[in-house]
């Protein structure tokens, strides 16, 4: 009997040995093999029943052989924690290996299986399943039995539909090695964020309908399941989630309000002040038999969700808010535009909420959404009301202004110390989320006061746009371009200053040589300074193709 030090530390290493069979004298010694038997990378197509004298073996490695199958003989093995089969000829799964009870890790990469038996269910100590490039098909409903199992890897697979278990398999953990993502087409991120909500419906013991329903809304276009299955989803509290269960459930039970509607509001709200709604038309917290209509809040309850039933219709916020404040026509109100705008532009809190309280409601604020948003970054931090004021204008008038990002309180376009990259990019990361705010005004605007921002004005503007722009560089015939420090190409309209003669780029950030091409369109220069620019190679030939003109470059 091999003593306790054997059995603990000797590992039997025999890779890549050209092994055809298990040798005779690791047989000899099969009750001293304990820690780790490695057979890997040989030409083993066939295991012996002798296989069953390795009783105490722990960790047997068979990966890279020829293996077709296993012999009934191998459940003897009643101790192997750790079985790698990788890279073998199996073209079905070894039914011998739900014998053996105390199997941790099991490794089939690499062969010909297309389906699981119902029978893995007995493996119940599992955590660790590899089954990538294998032609799996599908998974067997038992798999979900294994609540051991946190490691599921099914690299190139062939799943024609995602496989229904694994909403019953929560505790799955890197569920990117599913592999969903190319041949499914469904993001990893979305998969990352089903499990985190199955573990949540898990804690709330949700049926089995539930959670297809949270699959279906994150990942089809339509829900098969009932509407009783569906609002249990309202209980998960994960933001993006939210968004989408709510999104679904307004879109998909609701009806128009009308005058005799009642609606209930349930839970807290994002952008209304009920305090502020009229009364006889809306419910805080409370179903009654009147309710026509009900708003889902940003958090639901048990108790909450309790009070909801077939017979009532869901409504947004938003629906509510042009419901009980519809807009008003800005007919009487056009022509106090500029003043509105001027208050808006005024960067002091008390103008903002005066311009507010004046346009109330009115139609005349939805062409005022870009001055709303770089009035929204000049609000204090601390005024956390007139902020959602302004949000609040946004959410009624910007289609999914909720999926939208708003800077946060500290953020400004322009400061002192913000480099002309930054503020470009500052401008570009906020007005490309949605078309109802125009990078170009703010450009326009940050220019006017700071002389900031014109690389962006260059990058964004119409050839007509700039040109109209460009003319308060122009002096007779000279075009001076000095005060753009960070110019470092020509403006794409400068062709249409065909009567230029000097063209001054002196001290911007020019580090080639301005396009020829452009110049070259402009039949009347003669000179062009570009002086301390930062120009540090200029090609030969190039001064054949501009001989013609004056040119002043620094040392």
């Amino acid at each position: 009997m091999a003593d306790e030090y054997s059995y603990k530390d000797i590992a039997y290493l025999h890779s890549n040995k050209e092994l055809r069979t298990i040798p005779e004298d690791i047989l000899r010694q099969a009750d001293l093999v304990y820690k780790l038997l490695d057979l890997s990378y040989n030409k083993i197509a066939r295991l012996e029943d002798h296989i069953a004298a390795f009783k105490a073996l722990r960790n047997l490695d068979l990966s890279n052989n020829q293996l077709k199958t296993l012999p009934d003989s191998f459940s003897a093995l009643q101790n192997l924690e750790v079985l790698n089969l990788a890279n073998n000829q199996l073209d079905t799964f070894p039914i011998v290996l739900t014998k053996l009870p105390k199997l941790k890790r099991l490794n089939l990469k690499g062969n010909s299986i297309q389906f699981l038996p119902p029978e893995i269910e007995k493996l119940q100590d599992l955590n660790h399943l590899e089954l990538g490039f294998n032609p799996l098909k599908a998974l067997p409903p038992t798999l979900a039995t294994i609540q051991s199992l946190k490691t599921l890897i099914c690299t190139n697979n062939s799943f024609d539909a995602f496989p229904e278990v694994l909403l019953e398999m929560e505790q799955l953990q890197h569920v990117k090695q599913l592999d969903l993502e190319f041949r499914l087409k469904l993001p990893n991120r979305s998969l990352d964020l089903l499990f985190k909500v199955l573990r949540h419906l898990r804690k709330q013991k949700a049926t089995l309908k539930t959670k297809k329903a949270a699959f279906e809304i994150l990942f089809t276009e339509t829900c098969q399941q009932e509407r009783a299955d569906v609002l249990p989803l309202l209980l998960v509290n994960y933001v993006t989630f939210s968004q989408v269960v709510r999104t679904y459930i307004v879109n998909n039970y609701s009806s128009p309000l009308r005058a005799e509607s009642i609606i209930s509001i349930l839970g807290t709200t994002e952008w209304m002040d009920v305090e502020a709604l009229d009364g006889s038309k809306v419910l805080i917290n409370e179903v009654r038999p009147s309710t026509t209509h009900v708003v889902l809040g940003r958090t639901m309850n048990k108790q909450l969700l309790e009070l909801l039933n077939d017979q009532l219709f869901f409504v947004s916020e938003k629906e509510v808010l042009a419901f009980l404040s519809p807009k008003q026509p800005a007919d009487w109100l056009k022509e106090h535009h500029n003043k509105l705008l001027d208050l808006l532009m005024s960067n002091q809190n008390e103008n903002v909420e005066l311009a507010l309280q004046l346009s109330k409601n009115n139609a005349l604020l939805d062409d005022m959404l870009t001055e709303l948003l770089m009035a929204y970054t000049a609000v204090d931090a601390g005024n956390t009301g007139l902020r959602s004021s302004i949000k609040e204008v946004f959410y009624r008038r910007i289609p999914d202004f909720e999926y939208l990002t708003l800077p946060n309180a500290s953020f400004q376009f322009y400061t002192p110390n913000k480099t002309e990259h930054y503020i470009f990019q500052g401008i570009k990361n906020i007005t490309n989320q949605t078309d109802a705010w125009d990078g170009l005004k703010i450009a326009h605007h940050l220019f006017k006061e700071y002389g900031v921002a014109y690389t962006y004005i260059l990058e964004y503007s119409s050839i007509e746009a700039e040109e109209l722009w460009l003319k308060q560089f122009l002096e007779g015939d000279t075009m001076s371009l000095t005060s753009l420090p960070k110019l470092n190409r020509l403006p794409k309209s400068i062709p249409c200053f065909s009567k230029i003669r000097r063209l001054n780029l002196s001290a911007c950030n020019f580090r080639q040589f301005p396009d020829v091409s452009l110049l070259l369109q402009l039949p009347n220069l003669e000179e062009i300074d570009l002086r301390e620019n930062p120009i540090s190679f200029v090609p030969r030939d190039l001064f054949e193709l501009i001989s013609a003109y004056r040119i002043f470059l620094s040392k």
